[in-house]
């Protein structure tokens, strides 16, 4: 819409624009001004409206042409719980007369509450398009795993990954949100088992552990994270380094140096100090000997 005209101008300006018959004009606004609620302010400059009213005047604008299909970028973004809902009011009563819309958005919520069939997009290509059933279903041999960490268990985050990997537990991403670490698993009781003996074998403790099928916005999540591999980093430092010398210890117990030194540097740890923190385990454990 043209922030400088009102209302009415910018709904008449659009049916002109659309090249709407004149004898329908009249009932076609009406109608669009009754489903978006605008019958207020008609008079009012579009640029003296509320974020709210302007996504209204937005979605009249739009519907002016009769579209079958309706594309919107976000269109329930930066909008506070009443607003949204009357958005998503006009939204799914344009929806039930038969016209499909298609909109973008990052928020999880609007999906479920709003959408029929999904699609996920990821560096610009299509990974995911079916509806929110066969997403789920698809996904139905998923377990997210959730680890709530203790203050002293926290250094063992990124060696935790290394060693369910070693354990041949099969996990097809992970991320940490606060205090909490996720696993997306398809053996759930076998990765929780590996959990247990991993913290166990180092007299550490977790505050606790749970087990569940994962929500449409957790599907989401796993989606866009990448296979084990390439997953997303947990950031060491070469002091948080030395203070994991114990750990290292235990884990050159049981694995290889070569495949110790191969984790270390895939967390993004220079290998200088990959191998300065190796030989210095080595000097320390010669010193105790």
């Amino acid at each position: 819409f043209y922030e400088n005209l009102t209302v009415e101008e910018n709904l008449n300006y659009f049916s002109l624009f659309y090249n709407i018959p004149s004898k329908t004009i009249k009932k076609n606004l009406s109608e669009i001004i009754n489903l978006t609620n605008l019958q207020d302010c008609l008079g009012v400059v579009a640029k003296n409206l509320s974020g709210g009213m302007k996504r209204r005047l937005d979605l009249a604008c739009a519907l002016i042409s009769s579209p079958d299909v309706l594309f919107l970028d976000e269109p329930l973004s930066g909008l506070d719980p009443i607003r949204k809902s009357s958005i998503l009011f006009i939204l799914k009563k344009v929806n039930s007369f038969n016209r499909t819309i298609v909109f973008s958005t990052h928020n999880l919520s609007d999906v479920e509450s709003l959408c029929s069939r999904i699609i996920v997009i990821k560096e610009g290509k299509i990974i995911e398009n079916s509806s929110k059933e066969e997403l789920v279903s698809k996904y139905s041999f998923v377990y997210r795993i959730v680890i709530k960490m203790s203050g002293t268990s926290r250094s063992l985050e990124p060696f935790l990954v290394y060693y369910l990997k070693e354990k041949g537990i099969k996990m097809l991403g992970s991320f940490k949100m606060g205090e909490e670490l996720s696993f997306f698993v398809t053996e759930p009781e076998a990765a929780a088992e590996s959990i247990s003996a991993f913290f166990s074998g180092r007299n550490a403790s977790f505050k606790w552990l749970s087990m569940k099928k994962p929500t449409l916005s957790e599907i989401f999540m796993m989606l866009y994270l990448e296979e084990l591999k390439n997953m997303t980093k947990i950031p060491v430092t070469k002091s948080e380094m030395d203070a994991l010398s114990s750990e290292v210890r235990l884990l050159r117990k049981e694995f290889s140096d070569d495949e110790v030194f191969q984790y270390l540097c895939s967390l993004g740890i220079d290998a200088h100090v990959v191998s300065e923190t190796l030989m210095k385990r080595d000097a320390d454990d010669k010193r105790i000997k």
